[in-house]
């Protein structure tokens, strides 16, 4: 009976594990693909788990048998884990220190008990505790999450805590009273029911923020493009009126042409955040030579005439990296766009090398810091600090980086703030 339990149990991961692959690719989600690798890690601790039903069952003990139970022990551990983290990146929350060092315990335990060669069935039941700990936690984040997303979220983290909470009082109470004959069957009896649920949840809640996010930013959007249109429209009754705000019509029409400018400005970038999402999800980018410190050069000789008082210090050598060289050149445009905004005096840009094949571009101005809580947000859509504009620029940034394999950060530094870009060389001339 165990061993039919254990095998519908794997093969309802197995399926969650696809979709969640399957939703992956699509939508390159962090928290998706933590939750699909979980999913992998639950298949291979219960195949192992079967495995050694079978030879128990059988009366037989290979020689492997401790290794298959070292690799169940650390699968079932792991699931936990990345159950947990996959619920913190969904929610937007950084996961405790003290969790990681948790389960590095785990695992560490995991080792030590196979390399002395300890009674192995107590174990068994503290690995699923730790499993059982990640269910726990991930069901408290989901339901203290504040975000709106309905029923399912209750429902989820719910399912998440009771789910986890099988697995830790069943494991207790094995430990401290023995195992009774009905133990291990209900135990997986409501670990194929709650697991079911579970995974099923997880998905729905995931589709449910993407639906909420993007009814959010229709809705962003509306109140962005409806402003500068209230105001083209209250410059065109005036003048029909015979009034001039801006004192003459020179004036107003050059008021009215600024309004024209920063509308077609925030819809050219989400056409453009729209076409490159496409791109990403469909692997698109054309891999060339991109001479970086040319592209660079010509950014700045562009740019620069809209702050002809700015000093610019350049320290480029001559490099090429592979890319898009047009989704670099408009990741550098918008990059130089918001630097322009804050500087003061002084823009620099600087190219290191940081190891074999590896470079450092570092964008500094020397404008106002950046403020401590936007640090972790700034290249998310739609956030921008004091003096910013339509919160896209920079999140345009980061994904032509992150579809690149780079990686862009930001930091506040002596008298400025910079932006670094850690990316790969192909060769330096």
């Amino acid at each position: 009976m165990d061993k039919y339990f254990v095998f519908l149990i794997a093969a309802i991961a197995c399926m969650y594990t696809l979709i969640c692959l399957y939703v992956f690719v699509q939508y390159r989600d962090p928290a998706v693909g933590l939750w699909g690798a979980a999913g992998l890690f639950y298949i291979l601790g219960y195949v192992f788990a079967l495995v050694l039903i079978t030879y128990y069952l059988a009366g037989n003990y290979p020689e492997v048998q401790p290794m298959m139970k070292f690799l169940s022990w650390v699968f079932t551990i792991l699931a936990g884990y990345l159950i947990l983290q996959g619920v913190h990146l969904f929610i937007e929350v950084q996961i405790p220190r003290w969790w990681l060092y948790f389960y590095l315990l785990g695992v560490l335990l995991s080792i030590i008990h196979t390399i002395m060669g300890y009674d192995s069935h107590p174990f068994m039941y503290i690995s699923y505790i730790y499993q059982g700990s990640g269910l726990l936690g991930a069901g408290r984040e989901l339901l203290l999450y504040k975000g709106s997303l309905g029923t399912w979220k209750r429902i989820t983290g719910v399912t998440l805590l009771s789910f986890g909470a099988v697995f830790i009082l069943s494991s207790t109470m094995i430990l401290a009273c023995g195992r009774p004959a009905w133990m291990i069957p209900l135990t997986l009896l409501l670990a194929l029911i709650l697991s079911s649920l579970s995974f099923v949840g997880l998905i729905i809640v995931f589709f449910q923020k993407k639906i909420y996010r993007e009814k959010t930013q229709l809705a962003i959007i509306s109140h962005d493009l409806k402003a500068p249109v209230a105001v083209l429209r209250s410059y065109t009754q005036a003048m029909l009126d015979g009034v001039y705000p801006e004192q003459t019509l020179q004036g107003n029409i050059m008021a009215m042409d600024s309004e024209v400018e920063q509308m077609g400005n925030k819809i050219h970038r989400l056409l453009f955040l729209n076409k490159l999402d496409h791109l990403i999800n469909q692997n698109e980018f054309k891999n060339k030579p991109v001479y970086l410190a040319k592209l660079i050069l010509e950014c700045i000789e562009r740019f620069r005439i809209r702050r002809p008082e700015l000093v610019w210090d350049t320290k480029i050598m001559p490099l090429s990296i592979t890319g898009d060289c047009q989704q670099w050149e408009v990741a550098l445009e918008n990059l130089l766009d918001n630097q322009l905004r804050y500087a003061v005096h002084r823009l620099e840009i600087s190219f290191i090398e940081i190891g074999r094949n590896k470079g450092l571009l570092r964008i500094w101005n020397d404008g106002p810091p950046i403020e401590p809580g936007l640090l972790k947000k700034l290249f998310k859509e739609y956030e921008s600090g004091k003096g910013g504009e339509h919160g896209l620029g920079l999140s345009i940034v980061k994904k032509v980086v992150d579809a690149h394999q780079a990686r862009i950060w930001a930091v506040n530094e002596a008298e400025g703030a910079a932006f670094y870009i850690e990316m790969e060389i192909e060769s330096i001339s």
